[in-house]
């Protein structure tokens, strides 16, 4: 798993004890023409597996833990912004790479999350970070 080893790899390693959270960042990486975020997205059957099969693996394993979110309801809400995160980074490396964004059924999608789901999906994503980052970097 070329793109989502990592996360995997912390999903793990949060699923081991209790996970402290601080939102300022503590590294950064580099986005260039040769790495493999942009490269290797080109083939989109294999990105989305690589998402939905990390995504997967772990849902499964928060499902079996409600103690962790309490309310069966977080946890579908959790699921559907996963599910359209899957969704969104599919089509955006997609469009990258010259192929059609579905820009309809990517809003669509983001209004079904509801108000505090969208805003929550936004602040926890942090897509807008990422995709202003890609922007400068295409537009150089």
């Amino acid at each position: 798993m070329w793109y989502t080893a990592d996360w995997d790899y912390w999903l793990r390693l949060g699923a081991m004890g209790s996970v402290a959270y601080d939102p300022h960042p503590w590294a950064a990486f580099r986005i260039h023409s040769g790495s493999q975020t942009i490269c290797r997205s080109s083939g989109p059957d294999d990105f989305r597996r690589q998402l939905e099969t990390v995504y997967e693996a772990h849902a499964a394993q928060l499902s079996s833990r409600p103690d962790l979110f309490g309310d069966t309801n977080i946890l579908k809400q959790v699921d559907r912004a996963a599910r359209f995160s899957i969704e969104l980074n599919t089509s955006l490396a997609g469009a990258y790479h010259q192929r059609p964004l579905p820009l309809w059924r990517l809003v669509t999608k983001f209004v079904s999350l509801g108000p505090v789901g969208s805003w929550r999906f936004l602040r926890d994503s942090r897509i807008i970070e990422r995709i202003s980052a890609r922007w400068r970097w295409k537009r150089s």
